[in-house]
């Protein structure tokens, strides 16, 4: 049986990134973390623990995971993403997984003039029939928001993105938002906001 504990200091978020496992990672996470490009700010793994046999991790590695609990801080992150004209700055918070589950806490961040103060989320069931819980305050600048709202509906639904070419936004948003429900369902089964 293999039971093992670690804990770092803070690294920088470039370090960190360099050292996650991608080939054992869907195509699909691999591609979208292509268009990551980290700038700034410290990860510090506050737990990992694995709990396997040796044969276990040789028969499920890397199709699946071995029980595994993760705890990271995110601290002053700051990063790229591809199709986003301004970096995210600012990020704080933390991740934990846990099973199949993964828990966001008192996540902050900034995007251009958009403040996301505080936000939480867990989503339980990963491996499977995923739900989750969304909570979430901050404030959003108008225009940018418009804008991302173009970029996002552009391919995929040409009718909303002519729409909001058409648009003109200023000002700030005030957001607070309250969301349950199931990735499987099209709607949440709760939603406030």
């Amino acid at each position: 049986m293999i039971r093992a504990r670690l804990t770092s200091t803070p690294a920088p978020l470039a370090s960190f990134i360099d050292l996650m496992p991608m080939k054992a990672l869907p195509q699909r996470t691999r591609e979208a973390a292509a268009g990551f490009i980290p700038e700034g700010g410290t990860i510090t793994l506050k737990a990992l623990e694995v709990d396997s046999s040796l044969s276990g991790l040789r028969e499920t590695w890397p199709a699946s995971m071995p029980p595994v609990t993760l705890g990271l801080k995110l601290d002053d992150l700051s990063f790229r993403l591809k199709g986003f004209d301004e970096p995210f700055s600012g990020v704080g918070g933390t991740v934990s997984l846990k099973g199949d589950n993964i828990t966001v806490e008192n996540v902050s961040a900034r995007y251009g003039k958009s403040v996301l103060k505080s936000a939480d989320a867990t989503l339980r069931g990963i491996t499977g029939n995923t739900a989750y819980g969304i909570s979430a305050e901050g404030t959003l600048d108008a225009g940018a928001g418009l804008s991302l709202a173009r970029d996002i509906t552009g391919g995929k639904y040409p009718a909303w993105a002519k729409r909001l070419s058409r648009t003109e936004a200023s000002g700030f948003i005030k957001l607070s938002i309250d969301a349950l429900g199931s990735l499987k369902d099209k709607t949440p089964k709760r939603y406030a906001g």
